[in-house]
């Protein structure tokens, strides 16, 4: 899932394994979002069929130009480790980046995070929604 300021033809998800030439692309689902006037595009495919314990890299992109590409790690089918924040209380996201971001320096094999309470207070707020992210966006 990514988005958008812009409605955006041809929105698809490419991957590949690691280092491969080869690529296969999903085209996109699109979700048009009216925040108090602003609009945002959300984009979302999903990826199956992979390989447990297998090395992808994907990007995303839209009929003209794509992003970099990223690493895509598959569990293996055994134990993981993921990192669970409670409720970010969005009054002060520094408080959240103060708790986030040394959980993961302690923490670097964590194959991911999840939040479990309220990320935001007002599901119409897009500042309460990306506050967070740019809080701990080398997670």
């Amino acid at each position: 899932m990514w988005q958008s300021a812009y409605a955006e033809k041809g929105a698809a998800v490419e991957y590949r394994a690691a280092g491969a030439e080869d690529t296969l692309t999903i085209p996109a689902a699109d979700t048009e979002l009216n925040d108090d006037g602003t609009m945002t595009y959300i984009y979302s495919a999903a990826i199956t069929g992979l390989t447990p314990g297998g090395s992808y890299e994907y990007r995303v992109g839209y009929t003209d130009r794509r992003s970099e590409w990223f690493p895509l790690k598959t569990a293996a089918g055994s134990t993981f480790k993921a990192l669970i924040f409670p409720d970010s209380q969005s009054a002060d996201y520094g408080v959240w980046k103060n708790t986030a971001m040394p959980a993961w320096e302690r923490n670097k094999d964590a194959q991911f995070f999840i939040n479990i309470g309220d990320l935001v207070d007002n599901g119409q707020s897009g500042y309460q929604w990306n506050a967070p992210g740019s809080k701990a966006a080398r997670i």
